[in-house]
Formats: C-alpha cells, structure tokens, sequence
C-alpha cells in the first residue's frame, strides 16, 4: 500500500529501489517451504517498509559515533601506554615482543607500505626531517593504520602486563 506516490518516488530516488526491497522483506509472503513469492503481506505499506530504513539509518549512526569513540581511544591507549610502557616510540619494531614472528613482519611491512603511501602531513614532515628509523613512532602510526591492524597487533603482544593496561 501507497498513501502517497509522489512521496514514495522521491523516497526511491535517493534509497533505491533495491535497496528498499530489503527492508521490504520482512514483510514478504512466503510459500509452505519458504520460498520467496515477490508478494508482500495483506496491509503492508511503503511507510512501514520506510520507517525501519530510517530506524536502520539512526541505529548505524549511533553505533557508528560510538564505535568511533572506542576505537580512537583504543588507538590512543594503545599508542601511549606502550611506548611508556617500553620508553620507546619505536618499540613495535622488536620481533621479540611478540608472540608470532611471521605476523609482525607483515605488520611491519603493512606499515612501510601505509607510510611510503601516505600524504598526511604529519608523515611527510617525519620522512623529511628523520632517515632512520624507517617507520615513525608508535602515536603517529596508530594514526595511520586500520583499527583492524591495531587489534591483530595488541592480539600478537607477548606481554600480557601491556594487554592488560591497554585493556584498563
């Protein structure tokens, strides 16, 4: 059902057809074994359809804002704790403090790729004002990599004491 067709058009104009017909599901009807029959539900209306597709947009958005504060404050934790941890900003580049040698090495040579890449400012000043190390300190590289990166590094950490302060 479509109480109102001009709002209904210029709702698909921006979400899209097939993208509403997945929210649209729900309400499908469905044969004896389960098979879809492209029929939806005597009373279903685009309005219901359409407000679960903006009950899902609103729900991304909060779990997105607060997904994004976890993840920068793991970011930050984890750059900070461990290089107090350590007294080192480079102290990452140690095989020996971790657990798996072959993922660091890819680790590290994840990082050179992400470095040698990049455009940020804060990594162009690096490679201009220091040759050696090759990598920048531990704060500007958790600015660079993924937080998928992050959360395989602190996995491979061999010092349980570091994880657990991360982790606090």
């Amino acid at each position: 059902l479509v109480a109102d067709s001009i709002h209904a058009m210029e709702f698909l104009d921006y979400c899209s057809y097939y993208r509403f017909c997945g929210y649209a599901l729900h309400f499908e009807r469905l044969t004896n074994t389960g098979e879809r029959t492209h029929s939806y539900k005597n009373g279903t209306s685009f309005e219901a359809v359409e407000r679960i597709y903006h009950f899902d947009a609103a729900l991304r958005r909060l779990i997105f804002h607060y997904t994004t504060l976890i993840e920068v404050n793991f970011r930050a934790s984890f750059g900070n704790i461990s290089a107090q941890f350590y007294n080192d900003a480079h102290w990452f580049m140690d095989p020996d403090r971790f657990l798996d040698s072959d993922k660091h090495t890819e680790f590290l040579q994840l990082c050179k790729q992400e470095v040698k890449r990049s455009r940020e400012i804060f990594i162009t000043s690096y490679k201009n004002k220091y040759t050696t190390p090759d990598l920048p300190p531990i704060w500007m590289l958790t600015e660079l990599m993924s937080f998928s990166v992050w959360s395989k590094l602190y996995q491979n950490l061999a010092d349980k004491s570091l994880k657990q302060q991360i982790a606090n």
